[in-house]
């Protein structure tokens, strides 16, 4: 075992130093945040439905510890002044919303939340989001490793979907957060085809949308790197179109569209049609092979569709909700309050944030909050279209790529409320803000 002396032995010739730990536990952050490996930190009384609420309800992640030991690291540094190292705040407009919006979720949670215990520590995993954004923005690992580690990660979380998607079940990989599914299981997300169900991909994410969302993110990231290296990232970019087929997650499809029209309209990009082709043909011959297509058409069949019947109403509460709290309601209580402004009987599984992301924050902190979290998209989209005419002529792949994901984001975020609500969206959430004020400060950070 090693003594005090040789582990500051270590330190000193910088093969454990701060900065490398720093590292180290940032890459398994990155690549383990998709695992629900996780405890049960706090949760309000009993549901009056009876059944356990994970919405009310507050949950400490193997990824929350290692990003807090890299922040820990990272911090380090500083504390001790033995470097000169500057701390880099990012683009000014970007990060001082985001501090603005995170002091609002803390002093919103004293003032209005009932449930304040469940609103503070939500309030903290922001605060904590916050110090990854931080991380990001002073490089403790460059974008192309966390690039690396997110193309890993979720990677590997598609082929976790691949296989349950061929089985049509779990793979037993509890261990790893991997959900309880099964064709037969209630409250597992199926298709309906011809009189059988069809289950959905989740790897190990809570949901198959929140898998389709973070197939749509590293799918796009991937685009970054594809104008250069088109045959080394081929097959990523082939991995997550797939998963995001299996996932049958409507929101991410349409984002993906969305991507595809902004960033061509606003390019002088020309794509070959043989590199087209390959890619189109890769991905059809899966989907055929893996019988895609007839899910798909079944998925978008808005006929019988009890989910979208299901989320019309959640915003008819939503709305009536916010007529009678413009101030908020605090976080997380959202769920809590629902019964309260319907006349009808809600199932337990309707009790359920509204699946729209900026009706659900201005209802849960009021307008003020929920135009402040708007104003983050809108001011980080407007900062890169002056960024694109400032630099005319110029290369401007980077930042049409980000003003891409950032619409597509929004889509989402107007369908789901898991870039609000679940870790794994929240991580996605703060990623991309990261990414888009450290290109407006330093342009050259996706060389």
């Amino acid at each position: 075992m090693l003594k005090v002396s040789q582990i500051k032995l270590l330190m000193h010739k910088k093969i454990f130093s701060p900065e490398k730990l720093a590292k180290v536990f940032l890459g398994i952050f990155l690549f383990i945040f998709p695992l629900q490996i996780q405890v049960l930190l706090f949760s309000e009384v009993q549901h009056f439905t009876g059944v356990f609420q994970p919405f009310t309800s507050f949950f400490f992640y193997a990824a929350d510890l290692c990003l807090m030991v890299s922040l820990m690291f990272f911090s380090w540094r500083f504390i001790k002044k033995k470097t000169e190292t500057i701390f880099e705040f990012g683009s000014m407009y970007v990060t001082g919303l985001l501090v603005f919006f995170v002091l609002m979720l803390i002093l919103h949670t004293f003032f209005f939340a009932e449930h304040k215990v469940l609103a503070l520590l939500i309030s903290l995993r922001f605060l904590e989001l916050l110090g990854l954004y931080f991380l990001v923005i002073n490089r403790v690992l460059s974008f192309m490793q966390i690039f690396r580690f997110l193309a890993w990660g979720i990677g590997f979380q598609v082929l976790v979907g691949l296989f349950q998607y061929i089985f049509q079940g779990s793979l037993g990989l509890s261990f790893l957060g991997e959900p309880i599914l099964g064709k037969n299981v209630a409250n597992v997300a199926k298709v309906d085809l011809n009189g059988d169900k069809i289950l959905r991909a989740y790897g190990t994410f809570p949901h198959p949308n929140i898998f389709g969302g973070a197939a749509f993110f590293a799918l796009v990231i991937t685009f970054t790197r594809l104008k250069n290296n088109f045959y080394v990232w081929l097959p990523w970019l082939i991995l997550f179109g797939f998963g995001l087929l299996i996932s049958f997650s409507r929101s991410a499809f349409v984002a993906v569209i969305a991507f595809i029209i902004f960033y061509f309209a606003l390019s002088n990009f020309k794509v070959r049609a043989r590199k087209v082709l390959i890619v189109g043909t890769l991905l059809l011959s899966l989907a055929i092979i893996f019988n895609v297509p007839n899910v798909l058409m079944q998925r978008f069949n808005p006929r019988n569709d009890s989910a979208l019947l299901s989320r019309i109403e959640n915003l008819e509460i939503s709305k009536s909700m916010l007529l009678a709290n413009p101030l908020g309601v605090g976080l997380g209580n959202y769920t809590d309050k629902m019964q309260n402004y319907t006349l009808a009987r809600l199932e337990p599984w309707d009790f359920q944030p509204v699946h729209n992301i900026f009706l659900l924050v201005t209802n849960e902190i009021g307008v003020l909050g929920g135009l402040v979290y708007a104003s983050l998209f809108f001011v980080s989209l407007v900062l890169l279209f002056r960024y694109l005419r400032l630099r005319r002529g110029r290369p401007k792949h980077h930042a049409l790529i980000l003003i891409s994901l950032g619409f597509g984001m929004m889509i989402i975020g107007l369908f789901d409320h898991y870039f609000f609500t679940l870790f794994p969206g929240q991580v996605l959430w703060i990623l991309y803000f990261a990414l888009v004020s450290g290109f407006l400060d330093d342009e050259a950070v996706f060389k």
